[in-house]
């Protein structure tokens, strides 16, 4: 092996770095060491746009764009070129993104084209936004396909189904991981289910979310299933936590870990002042990014007044910690870096 990786006939494709550094913190450093150790092996690594970690190994970085209409389209018209009816789908589809711009704005990549394909493919609905279309592939698989196809295959009441799935993917986030073995999403369920009359019947759950429902699928060699695509876990996660509002979130947005599924929470919400208050008063500084990233869920007016509660917050901020070195506060100071803020903040979000 060794001698190939010398040789420069070889091509190592590693994905999702943003996902794999959160468990195995080395792995930059570790590939680095590789690239060095073997200069003509040919390295590619991916990780999403919105992660820190694109920057972090000394490669040559380039950035997908998102398709734009006509790479979706084709993306479209491939997906259904050997199928039935092949023509009327495709119209229908690319009429209901034509008529509705919101959907049509994140439709912009390979996975939620692939969703709404699937979503014609069994004739359900198609969403109007991306919190529904996430909805409606979890209402295709718990039940909704079992409907249209006249068939039933699923013993668990749907509600069960998704509360276990919500719980799975919550237990795994918080544990930083994607994927487990059977025994132990058991005793993940086992713990969540405190009556013990109820035990067998949760646990079936966790069997039909495998099979027939493929919400958990297989994601190693050895056994283990997770959620599939990222995306999925982050959904069900953000779904938990709007059920589930006494859970603390603040020291979420410390971590970028979490900031998918703060986004997707928000996008869940009719109205997000709590939340924009709730992260804005945190004494250990939530990240900017992940602020501006939940206020852009927004509509350009509610932008601007969450935008202002912000401001606000921030001006307390320097007040509060100028009034704690009374020795060298003068107000004047403290009126200019907040407007020094105040500009540079404005410039950074292109209010």
């Amino acid at each position: 092996m060794s001698k190939l990786c010398h040789s420069g006939k070889v091509v190592f494709i590693l994905d999702g770095i943003d996902e794999a550094i959160v468990s195995e913190p080395m792995i930059s450093q570790l590939i680095l060491r590789f690239a060095e150790e073997y200069p003509k092996a040919q390295v590619i690594t991916s990780c999403r746009t919105s992660s820190s970690y694109n920057n972090i190994l000394p490669f040559v970085t380039l950035t997908l764009l998102p398709f734009s209409k006509s790479q979706r389209n084709a993306f479209i018209d491939g997906w259904f070129k050997n199928k039935k009816e092949r023509g009327k789908a495709k119209r229908i589809i690319k009429n209901h993104l034509n008529s509705h711009p919101n959907i049509a704005k994140v439709v912009n990549c390979p996975l939620l084209a692939t969703l709404m394909c699937t979503l014609q493919e069994n004739n359900i609905p198609l969403p109007e936004n991306e919190i529904r279309l996430y909805n409606s592939r979890l209402d295709l698989l718990l039940g909704l396909y079992d409907v249209y196809k006249k068939a039933k295959r699923l013993k668990s009441y749907t509600d069960e189904l998704l509360a276990v799935a919500e719980y799975i993917a919550y237990t795994f986030h918080i544990e930083y991981k994607r994927e487990a073995k059977h025994d132990e999403i058991i005793s993940i369920i086992d713990e969540f289910v405190k009556n013990e009359k109820n035990k067998l019947r949760y646990r079936q759950a966790v069997e039909e979310l495998i099979s027939p429902c493929e919400i958990l699928v297989p994601m190693t060699d050895d056994g283990k299933v997770g959620f599939g695509h990222l995306r999925f876990q982050e959904h069900l996660v953000a779904r938990y936590l709007c059920m589930h509002r006494d859970i603390e979130i603040v020291p979420f947005s410390h971590e970028e870990w979490w900031y998918e599924v703060l986004v997707f929470l928000a996008r869940m919400q009719t109205n997000i002042e709590w939340l924009v208050n709730i992260l804005a008063a945190d004494a250990y500084k939530s990240s900017e990014y992940i602020l501006n990233r939940i206020i852009l869920t927004q509509p350009l007016e509610e932008r601007k007044r969450l935008r202002s509660i912000l401001i606000s917050h921030r001006k307390l901020d320097y007040i509060d910690k100028s009034l704690l070195d009374l020795d060298s506060y003068k107000e004047d100071d403290s009126i200019s870096n907040f407007l020094d803020y105040y500009y540079a903040y404005n410039d950074m979000i292109g209010k």
